[in-house]
């Protein structure tokens, strides 16, 4: 796909983002879009790809199309562009997934960054079903990306385009179907567990997830879910990944995620929705992922669809912070949708806290 990505080796710039920064992967809206577009890579490396403008306009052509902007904590740093074949109905096969566009502004390369990004994308294809690999391609040159991407991991495919371009491919293992370890840990934790019976992780699992969805009263301590016997994602997933942290399994990580709920990905909702006259809002929530595939223990009993179908963001966050981020991170995106739709913010947070009150106390069992 010609002028696809940006040389990730550019001159160094002094920025107000650190490479420190978490990155994270947003929609673009209307009040972004102008933002993105005005984003530039260096002057050399502009026959490399496209505007983004450009971009943007060709996946509104592109029923496969998926784009987001690239985010710091405090800056808007890039934009990436999918080619999923996975979102056309009916779906191809065998399915497919390419990088389409992938770009970091001037200002923002060789801080980390794209490689940053680019893991967010990984972890994104490998929830797609049926793919197990990233496709992309470059021009060559001497501002192109190739050492980019072959230092992340993509491979040479031995071809060449009839446009001259050349394929690169990222491939991966299956997805694990699911989470266990041995509970091994000689913390608080890992002792409170084995004490209750259980030796490995995927029990405890489904033990928590099986519990009431209802919030604990006690909000700073993991163990609540045990000793109060309910929970939500955020106390559940707390939990949880802080059992496996303390066995010393770190590459599981707690995720705090941004959907739009609505009575298909939340069944119970929706009669609060309709009496709002909204069939959706905002509603953070938190998860745990391994090696690209995300696990949710929350309990609650499936929809139609799922909430990742409509995730807007997703990042992740300690277990020893997750209740104040999460707060912040939720109030900040409600906040932004009630201006947005010229709806009072007091009454944004009474139709989100009138159908977290229709779930809670609801147990739909080990298979939800």
């Amino acid at each position: 796909m010609s002028k696809q990505t940006p040389n990730h080796q550019g001159p160094a710039v002094s920025t107000a983002t650190s490479a420190t920064d978490k990155v994270s992967l947003r929609e673009v809206t209307a009040s972004t879009v102008r933002a993105v577009t005005d984003l530039r890579v260096a002057p050399e490396q502009e026959d490399y790809v496209a505007s983004n403008a450009v971009s943007i306009a060709q996946a509104y052509f592109h029923r496969e199309a998926w784009f987001r902007s690239i985010h710091t904590e405090s800056d808007l740093v890039g934009f990436v562009m999918l080619s999923d074949s996975t979102l056309l109905t009916p779906a191809p096969a065998p399915a497919q997934l390419s990088l389409w566009r992938f770009m970091i502004d001037h200002r923002y390369q060789r801080a980390g960054f794209g490689r940053k990004a680019l893991e967010l994308l990984v972890a994104h294809a490998r929830t797609r079903p049926g793919i197990d690999a990233i496709h992309t391609s470059y021009v060559a040159g001497p501002h192109g990306p190739m050492e980019f991407y072959l230092s992340f991991g993509f491979r040479h495919t031995g071809e060449i385009k009839p446009n001259g371009e050349v394929p690169l491919s990222l491939r991966w293992h299956s997805t694990p179907t699911s989470l266990d370890f041995p509970i091994t840990g000689t913390g608080a934790l890992s002792s409170a567990v084995r004490a209750l019976g259980y030796g490995r992780f995927a029990e405890v699992a489904e033990a928590v997830r099986a519990l009431p969805y209802s919030r604990v009263r006690d909000t700073e301590k993991c163990l609540a879910v045990l000793d109060e016997q309910k929970g939500t994602c955020s106390s559940k997933h707390r939990f949880l990944a802080a059992l496996v942290h303390e066995c010393g399994y770190t590459d599981v990580k707690l995720m705090l995620g941004l959907y739009e709920m609505s009575e298909k990905n939340t069944p119970g909702v929706g009669g609060v929705l309709e009496a709002a006259g909204i069939d959706a809002i905002p509603e953070a929530h938190c998860y745990l992922t391994y090696q690209g595939r995300r696990f949710d223990f929350t309990g609650l009993a499936p929809g139609c669809t799922s909430p990742f179908d409509t995730l807007i963001e997703e990042r992740t966050v300690s277990p020893s912070e997750v209740t104040s981020v999460k707060a912040a991170f939720h109030g900040g995106a409600l906040a932004k949708w009630a201006r947005s739709r010229h709806v009072d913010l007091e009454h944004a947070w009474k139709i989100r806290e009138e159908c977290v009150r229709l779930l809670a106390n609801t147990t739909p069992g080990k298979n939800a």
